[in-house]
């Protein structure tokens, strides 16, 4: 009708924009690539917003249009970048989850020569392999010499067995662990590296607990640090993004770290 009245395609496409945009599925339809990445909202339920479309009257032209004119509209090709990020991003979370399941299980064991047996699949350093990882101290000076009975760890950290990882979780006397987040360095997430909080009992050589960063490739552990606040900035990663890819680590946790 607004053709046959003379109206161009700019002007016809505003005025369909202005009562699509009153609708939930319009707008659903058309969430912004960016505030899909950094939300929560699933790649399958992605699938059923885009699976609500306006072929009835809308066609490839219009969406076209809408975004010469500015407005926020996605094209096939927009949706196709963000059903591949977040299809991306979700898998990136399920790996940190299946690593962070299996440390868990390991660091929470009260038998070291069971948590030793559970470690050593799960852990391979670049230097030597199954069994093995590079571990790194950059939070305290809790004794970690003594418990692994080596005269120093230098700021490069030492290649430990399964074994000695084990007897470190074991004399740390571990309470509590959050679940695992991705790493961020200057407010990006760095690749394959995760952090997960720790809370000690009394009488632990380390007072009340602190961060450990782990770095994983195909499933492997290869590299697991003791962070301090300050060397990843985990505490102001926390207030900005309080839930992250499905983990969410309550305030107080944190404080009592504090």
């Amino acid at each position: 009708m607004m053709k046959d009245l003379g109206f161009n395609k700019f002007d016809r496409n505003a005025v369909l924009y202005y009562f699509l945009d009153k609708s939930a599925d319009w707008r659903n339809y058309n969430v912004p690539g960016q505030q899909v990445l950094s939300g929560t909202v699933p790649n399958s339920q992605l699938q059923q917003y885009r699976a609500k479309g306006f072929g009835g009257c809308l066609a490839s032209e219009d969406y076209e249009t809408m975004k010469k004119m500015g407005l926020s509209v996605n094209s096939e090709e927009d949706w196709r970048g963000i059903l591949q990020q977040t299809q991306e991003k979700e898998s990136y979370f399920a790996a940190i989850r299946s690593v962070e399941r299996q440390l868990t299980a390991a660091m929470t064991n009260s038998d070291p020569a069971v948590a030793e047996r559970q470690l050593f699949p799960l852990i391979a350093s670049d230097e030597k392999g199954t069994g093995t990882v590079l571990l790194q101290n950059h939070l305290a000076d809790f004794g970690l010499e003594q418990i692994l009975n080596v005269p120093a760890v230098p700021g490069a950290g030492i290649v430990a067995t399964s074994a000695q990882l084990a007897q470190v979780f074991s004399a740390l006397q571990i309470d509590a662990l959050s679940c695992a987040r991705p790493a961020f360095e200057q407010g990006r997430p760095l690749k394959n590296l995760a952090i997960m909080l720790f809370a000690t009992r009394i009488g632990s050589p380390l007072a009340k607990g602190g961060a450990m960063e782990f770095e994983f490739d195909g499933g492997k552990v290869k590299r697991i640090a003791f962070q301090h606040p300050v060397y990843r900035d985990h505490l102001q990663n926390l207030r900005d993004y309080p839930d992250l890819g499905g983990c969410r680590v309550d305030a107080g946790f944190v404080e009592r770290l504090n």
